[in-house]
């Protein structure tokens, strides 16, 4: 085989032809582009002007003298600071009872006072506490009183019974429970 040997002169002219080319190139790819180029409109776009700020996977926990009252986490959050309100969505709430039990209550919405923290949940509210499931459209907590409270019909059942009523009252304190209003019930009888 014989291999011409070629010089730095003879490869200055193709070189040179190829870089022009390159650059010509891009020249006219910047031109074309930036004629191409559509500023961008935004139509029918909606502030909303009385949130101070959003946020997502929003978790909150409230204490009183070092102890655990309630967990709260929610996918989102939009926080109003004037009304000191945070609206919630896809909440979840661990209360924590004064004889150490843990009552989780999940809802699609929620209300969070900023100042007091009362919480108030709302469409296909759950709450379970040791397996017993009570479902309610509403369901309010106070955090001074630790009262958890319903003013809408509720459903409660377990294993072995299902009860109805108008209304709810739960004291977390002392771990009592009142139901109002047409209270039914279902009780099954369990052999052991």
């Amino acid at each position: 085989m014989n291999f011409k040997r070629i010089t730095p002169g003879k490869l200055k002219t193709p070189l040179f032809c190829i870089l022009i080319l390159i650059l010509l190139s891009i020249a006219a790819l910047i031109f074309f582009d930036t004629k191409n180029i559509v500023n961008p409109s935004f139509k029918d776009i909606e502030i909303d002007s009385s949130a101070d700020i959003f946020l997502n996977n929003f978790k909150q926990t409230s204490t009183t003298n070092g102890v655990k009252e309630w967990s709260l986490k929610a996918a989102s959050a939009k926080i109003i600071n004037a009304q000191n309100l945070a609206l919630l969505e896809d909440v979840s709430v661990l209360v924590f009872t004064e004889k150490d039990t843990q009552v989780e209550i999940t809802a699609k919405n929620g209300r969070l006072d900023t100042k007091t923290h009362d919480i108030v949940l709302s469409d296909k509210v759950i709450v379970n506490y040791e397996g017993t499931l009570l479902k309610t459209d509403k369901l309010h907590y106070e955090k001074k009183s630790h009262i958890i409270y319903s003013t809408g019909p509720v459903e409660i059942e377990n294993k072995s019974s299902t009860i109805k009523a108008d209304s709810l009252h739960a004291d977390l304190k002392d771990s009592t429970l009142k139901l109002e209003g047409n209270v039914k019930g279902n009780f099954i009888e369990v052999f052991e």
